[in-house]
């Protein structure tokens, strides 16, 4: 007799004669948070092999970088707790890592020596035997976290919310916090080196206190200044890559290139046999030096020949540089001349460098100067013809039967204004507008209303706080409407809730079904605006039209009247949308772009072609250049300066001293003109006069004029501050204070931190720490001079006699 099963099943058992009972132990049922990491992972996995074949990394085989134990930087062995294998296994590093007890792992290297491509490799192969108790990794560009106002865990949901925003919509935002929170999440930090030098050090520190399991990618010169300023990273092994050997290039030159092309490779293979410690042998020591031979020399009519008359290595690296553009637009067959590609490469390159950026975000490029001017023309526009009308509706606010022919032309500034509250109270805006939001996708109603009740029950203080601005902003129009006889505008408070509820359902993302890329992020968002308008804004016109105002009038009249009102709405909610959502922005700036000749009107297109060439990488929403190295060669301007905080006393004291920070005079002017401008329209104009009271006007300027000096003081909502008494100091740090009194303070001095900073450290007396801490610990930043304000100084040196000590000063 046989055993036989047909169908479908998670458990099938067999057996013959069975005596006694049977207990069979099923492992528990998957939770929202296991759910979401299992999700996580095959997301973050498919992004990885899709890009990993966009540059070519596996063609035919990813170059033999050996890499080697670093002793240098690294922590004691002991807490390192295990040796990390020497070699190029991918497979044997990553059952290394995982076996190390702290999961710490520092992987540095000099330019192009393919750190990235490590670190892109070491994840996707941690992800392919990934077990349910394992944590995820998931890759992420250091550039963006600014570690003196971000957390580490903080930044690590943001920016794994923004890579994969349909996450939280699929498990609940819940589940996706605890991912960080429990340290589900392995997080795999590449290019530490691109932070500014001044704060590499605090970035060293936060890591190992935010952190546990974490990947470091770093060059090795500028690791070194960050541990000299911070220390290193605790219980971390170090991995140092090991230059190219030039048997090992041209054998990789020998499978690499074509059998039709290697013949004209022979004498650079031939050079690099007779000479393996030559100049061109140094010069393709990295794997972006290989790349970009094998990339500028695919071309038939090519000679890679041509390197063996450069002089030196810096020469040899220098002209790959410069080939590559023409080598990856040189085709009759692609729509971009190499003139043109070059000078749109150079734009990006000098707005990254200018603004300390690496990432190519299209919601970002508005910054830009032909940008601003083409979003400031537009907004000078809409504020202008607002303020017309506001004016001209004012000068005829007697006269009823002129009020209600020009009642119909303030449609447009109605809408504008009206959709200006909802864009204000419906989620943070930045600078640049507001970040991409929604998903390419059908409406999915349900799924929408699901993640937005989902995010309101998760932060009810902030739904509270958008359901108060949407009311309040309703009534600053509503009550002064039904005011002057129109009861209807008494219903627009609670119908203003459905405004603004349409809207957030409209622009809540959808789709979790892979990581987001440029394209799709354009998409998703412009398909939100155009839904929000189609289905939202229109709803503005009805709201806001007072038939009143037409009384006696012929109905055809009034019909035609009110769907004039009405288009001018929609038409100013969709001015508003243009200037605050991150589409509308890209659109105007895009105009202001291709005028100038910056970029192309094909932007993205020509963006998509750049990644597809090589030239350009894609991480996540955004491209960046394929190294920063590149990005460097095409720029042809100096990153602007940073802004330096300063060290200055409160009142006068000398006991309490904050940050400062700087405020341009035109932002001051503009601030104060515009509040002086408001002030005076409520003073002096008569609509006004009749629903806001006398003691507005003044309180207006006020407010303006203090904000401005608010903002020029530095003193933010949590304010640095440093109090030194006689007999303890307490740095207060974005909200987390630390107290240190004369009897635990062994030590205290001026110490270079980085490059050009300089920074107040304190040691303390503790006589049992932990293997390797010194007891060191940077409490205050002091600007590119060890040299302190007065007032400091004497208060610092009058702590130091109470304790027992002097200030010291060293670097």
């Amino acid at each position: 007799m046989r055993n036989s099963f047909d169908g479908t099943a998670w458990f099938v058992l067999q057996a013959r004669d069975v005596h006694g009972d049977v207990h069979v132990h099923l492992p528990a049922a998957a939770g929202p948070v296991d759910l979401a990491a299992a999700e996580l992972a095959g997301l973050v996995l498919a992004q990885w092999r899709d890009e990993s074949a966009a540059r070519d990394l596996f063609d035919p085989a990813p170059l033999p970088v050996r890499w080697r134990a670093g002793r240098a930087d690294a922590d004691h062995p002991e807490n390192v707790g295990a040796a990390v294998p020497e070699g190029d296994d991918l497979v044997r590093l990553a059952e290394a890592f995982r076996a190390l007890p702290r999961g710490r792992l520092v992987v540095l290297g000099e330019p192009g020596s393919g750190k990235t491509t490590f670190a892109m490799l070491l994840a996707q192969q941690l992800l392919v035997g990934l077990r349910a108790d394992q944590s995820v990794p998931v890759l992420l560009s250091v550039a963006s976290w600014d570690p003196v106002r971000e957390r580490p865990a903080e930044w690590l949901l943001r920016r794994i919310t923004e890579e994969y925003p349909g996450l939280h919509v699929t498990h609940g935002r819940a589940a996706v916090e605890r991912l960080v929170r429990d340290r589900r999440v392995l997080p795999v930090l590449d290019g530490l080196d691109e932070l500014p030098a001044p704060v590499r050090g605090r970035a060293l520190a936060a890591i190992h206190q935010g952190f546990g399991e974490v990947i470091v990618t770093c060059r090795a010169a500028e690791y070194s200044a960050a541990v000299a300023g911070g220390g290193v990273l605790r219980s971390a092994a170090v991995l140092r890559a090991a230059p190219l050997t030039a048997s090992a290039v041209v054998a990789h030159l020998r499978t690499a290139v074509t059998p039709d092309r290697l013949p004209a490779w022979r004498p650079v293979v031939a050079e690099l046999e007779s000479r393996p410690d030559g100049d061109l042998a140094a010069a393709l020591s990295t794997p972006l030096a290989v790349w970009l031979a094998r990339r500028v020399y695919r071309s038939p009519a090519a000679d890679p020949a041509e390197l063996l008359g450069l002089p030196h290595r810096a020469a040899v690296e220098a002209h790959l540089l410069d080939g590559l553009v023409p080598a990856a637009f040189d085709d009759d067959r692609g729509r971009w001349e190499v003139d043109r590609a070059t000078r749109y490469l150079r734009f990006l390159a000098d707005h990254l460098t200018a603004h300390r950026e690496q990432d190519i975000a299209w919601w970002r490029l508005g910054r830009a100067r032909p940008a601003r001017v083409a979003l400031l023309a537009l907004a000078s526009l809409v504020g202008g013809v607002v303020v017309a009308a506001i004016v001209l509706a004012d000068l005829n606010f007697t006269d009823p039967e002129r009020l209600g022919w020009i009642a119909t032309a303030l449609g447009f500034p109605i809408g504008a204004v009206v959709w200006s509250f909802v864009e204000l109270t419906s989620g943070p805006l930045t600078a640049d507008g507001r970040a991409p939001t929604g998903r390419s996708g059908g409406l999915a109603w349900r799924r929408r209303v699901r993640a937005l009740v989902g995010e309101a029950r998760h932060r009810p203080r902030r739904a509270a706080l958008t359901a108060a601005g949407l009311v309040g902003g309703t009534a600053f129009i509503g009550l002064p409407l039904a005011s002057v006889g129109d009861g209807f505008g008494w219903f627009l408070l609670p119908l203003a809730l459905l405004l603004g509820l349409g809207k957030s359902v409209l622009m809540s993302p959808v789709d979790a079904d892979r990581a987001v890329d440029p394209d799709e992020l354009l998409r998703g968002d412009r398909k939100a605006v155009h839904a929000a308008l189609l289905f939202v804004a229109p709803q503005v016109g009805t709201l806001m039209y007072l038939p009143t105002l037409h009384a006696g009038k012929p109905v055809a009249v009034q019909l035609l009247l009110g769907a004039v009102f009405m288009v001018g709405s929609w038409a100013g909610c969709g001015a508003v949308a243009l200037l605050v959502s991150a589409s509308g922005r890209w659109a105007v700036a895009r105009v202001g772009l291709a005028l100038t000749g910056r970029l192309p009107w094909a932007a993205m297109a020509f963006l998509r072609d750049a990644h597809r060439a090589g030239v350009l990488r894609r991480v996540g929403g955004v491209y960046q250049f394929r190294h920063v190295r590149l990005r460097d060669r095409l720029a042809t301007v100096a990153p602007a300066p940073e802004r330096a905080l300063t060290t200055v006393p409160v009142r006068g004291s000398e006991v309490l001293f904050r940050q400062a920070n700087a405020v341009s005079p035109t932002w001051a002017v503009l601030t104060v003109a515009g509040t002086a401008a408001t002030a005076a329209f409520l003073a002096l104009s008569t609509m006004p006069r009749l629903f806001v009271p006398v003691w507005v006007a003044p309180l207006i300027f006020v407010a303006g004029v203090a904000a401005v000096h608010w903002h020029a003081r530095g003193v933010p909502w949590r304010p640095n501050r440093l109090r030194v008494e006689p007999d303890r100091l307490v740095v207060s740090w974005h909200g987390r204070s630390r107290e240190f009194t004369a009897r635990e303070v062994g030590r205290l001095e001026v110490r270079r931190v980085a490059e050009d900073a300089y920074g107040l450290r304190v040691r303390t007396r503790a006589r049992i720490r932990p293997a390797g801490d010194d007891g060191w610990l940077l409490i205050w930043p002091l600007g590119t001079t060890s040299d302190q304000h007065p007032d400091l100084e004497r208060a610092l040196a009058r702590f130091a006699r109470s304790a027992g000590l002097r200030v010291m000063r060293s670097g």
